[in-house]
């Protein structure tokens, strides 16, 4: 990547044609769309996971429960795995 100076026009206009060019190099690799199906994915896996655990968070009892083995996790009582067997065998 070659180094630039903002201080006149043509710097930025140097410095845009080169977006551009990368742009268009990674549109024509199919690097693009593919960061963008990658990134599709993650949203759509993260949306899962926040709704889902928000969905269970609704219920007092589960909260709690959830709290309340977080709790063990934190102080070393329970590993991560044992808690999280424990949070779904309540489902």
């Amino acid at each position: 990547m070659k180094p630039w100076s903002l201080q006149s026009p043509q710097a930025i206009d140097e410095v845009w044609s080169g977006v551009e060019g990368h742009r268009q190099a990674m549109t024509a690799s199919g690097e693009l769309a593919e960061r963008r199906r990658a990134q599709t994915l993650l949203w759509m896996q993260t949306m899962l996971r926040d709704r889902l655990l928000g969905h269970f968070d609704d219920d007092p009892a589960f909260r709690s429960a959830r709290e309340a083995l977080a709790g063990d996790v934190a102080a070393g009582r329970l590993t991560p795995t044992v808690a999280v067997d424990r949070l779904i065998e309540r489902l």
